[in-house]
């Protein structure tokens, strides 16, 4: 399987999204960086150029988008015609893939959708929130899969209309925890440039645990 399948479907399933009423396939993003690297895979995996990107000054954000009735269909397949956010779950492909599958495929929905800060004590945590209650447990399997001891939470929220919504989140509190998250997964690259925290707090987040015995963390 071919790397780039991987970080696409992870971008879909982060800032993405498949159209049920057309066939749009969209990506959304704050950094430029991950929007042209999702927009160079497509192109590299399946021959599809996007449109020329959107920066969305309101927002923040950049927009890109492709319509394509063939690729919409098989991205569809991918996802199990689960394309409502709160309803989709990691695709079959890579749940029963190989590790390099996985981790590339973690790696950017973390890049995506994850979350890195230090809590009140000074101590690291790394999140993921979702509205889908089968993405987290599919997350949860592939981090226990590597000995991560994740904790697994349920949020009661209300959304713009004021209707009360349950998020799922997943949360990596640990030292032995986190050093194996950086080991067999870590963050895409990119993602540095969309995070709202200075580059040195991220950076600062992996080294609080880092011993000078131990391997150099690289991400």
């Amino acid at each position: 399987m071919d790397i780039r399948l991987a970080r696409i479907l992870a971008n879909i399933t982060g800032d993405g999204n498949i159209s049920n009423n057309d066939n749009r396939i969209v990506y959304i993003n704050e950094s430029l960086q991950l929007v042209n690297e999702f927009k160079q895979n497509m192109q590299i995996v399946f021959g599809v150029k996007f449109n020329k990107t959107v920066y969305i000054k309101k927002n923040h954000i950049y927009w890109a988008q492709s319509k394509n009735k063939i690729l919409h269909g098989l991205l569809k397949d991918y996802f199990q015609n689960k394309t409502l956010h709160h309803e989709c779950r990691i695709p079959s492909i890579i749940r029963e893939g190989t590790n390099k599958a996985k981790r590339e495929y973690i790696k950017y929905l973390y890049g995506d959708d994850g979350s890195v800060f230090l809590n009140n004590r000074g101590q690291p945590q790394i999140t993921f929130n979702s509205t889908s209650k089968e993405l987290v447990e599919d997350i949860y399997e592939i981090l226990k899969e590597k000995g991560i001891q994740a904790k697994v939470k349920t949020i009661s929220h209300h959304n713009r209309f004021r209707k009360r919504r349950l998020q799922y989140g997943i949360l990596l509190l640990s030292e032995s925890d986190i050093n194996l998250f950086q080991k067999h997964f870590g963050f895409s690259k990119n993602s540095f440039h969309k995070t709202r925290m200075p580059k040195q707090l991220m950076l600062d987040c992996f080294s609080y645990y880092y011993h000078p015995k131990s391997k150099t963390i690289h991400f």
